[in-house]
């Protein structure tokens, strides 16, 4: 009897993990264009605000400055995306600090107007890069969640998600950098062009997973959609235990790396 019990369970999960690619290849779409519209601190609910306030005391002492903040559109009901980019022109050295903030209606006339909603929770992610001209570049951050997209092979990057202090995970950015060794970075983008620099570098990324079979653009929709090869990875990547053993690979990785250099890792 049990083990008829196991091969039930076994019978569906294979069902599952072949199935449920399918439903996002028919279902997940991308967009080509994201409308990024600015918005204010005092517009926002406490648990963006909160977020924000400490990547902006942290991290001016250490020579940034808040280059933009805008709001994503995004094809999911009830969330919010949004991204605050900061800039050291000291360093050449770029902060993103991405995060998305899940809600339930209370007003469902007034869908677009934040202070109608009841906000349950937030997410953050934050990013430093620093982008040389030979097209490589280094990146360290602090997610919870593990990207589904394939690795960029031009980009050495590791995640830190033990830590939540912006200023520790820039210091750790900071002597990656140097390990690195000197080499021309590129040139920041210059003030009132940081919307064009983020939505080039959203275009420069998916022109990347195009290119190794994920998507496909159909272009009269202007959206990304996912090619077969794609809704399988990628779906794959977040279902056990391939979504446990990617992360517990990221965290090796991380750890693998502090140590060498003789860093602080409290993990």
């Amino acid at each position: 009897m049990k083990m008829q019990g196991l091969t039930y369970i076994a019978i569906f999960v294979a069902i599952y993990y072949l199935f449920a690619p399918i439903f996002s290849w028919f279902r997940q779409t991308h967009q080509q264009y994201y409308t990024r519209r600015p918005v204010e601190i005092d517009d926002l609910p406490p648990v963006a605000v909160q977020g924000i306030r400490q990547m902006v005391d942290e991290l001016v002492p250490l020579g940034f400055q808040v280059a933009s903040h805008t709001f994503n559109s995004k094809p999911v009901p009830r969330v919010h995306s949004g991204i605050i980019l900061f800039l050291n022109r000291t360093s050449g050295d770029i902060a993103q600090g991405i995060y998305t903030i899940g809600h339930v209606t209370l007003n469902p006339v007034a869908t677009n107007n934040l202070d109608s909603t009841l906000h349950k929770k937030s997410n953050w992610m934050f990013v430093f890069q620093s982008k040389y001209i030979s097209g490589r570049s280094i990146a360290t951050k602090s997610s919870r969640t593990a990207s589904v997209f394939p690795i960029n092979p031009r980009c050495d990057s590791i995640n830190v998600n033990w830590l939540s202090s912006p200023a520790e995970i820039y210091q750790i950015h900071r002597a990656r950098v140097k390990r690195f060794g000197a080499e021309d970075l590129c040139a920041l983008p210059n003030p009132g062009e940081e919307i064009a620099y983020l939505d080039a570098e959203s275009a420069a990324e998916m022109q990347r997973v195009v290119d190794v079979g994920y998507y496909w653009l159909d272009a009269p929709a202007k959206v990304y959609r996912l090619t077969l090869k794609g809704a399988y990875l990628m779906t794959w990547r977040l279902l056990p235990p391939w979504r446990q053993l990617r992360k517990a690979n990221q965290r090796r990785k991380a750890l693998r790396e502090l140590r060498s250099a003789r860093q602080r890792i409290d993990p």
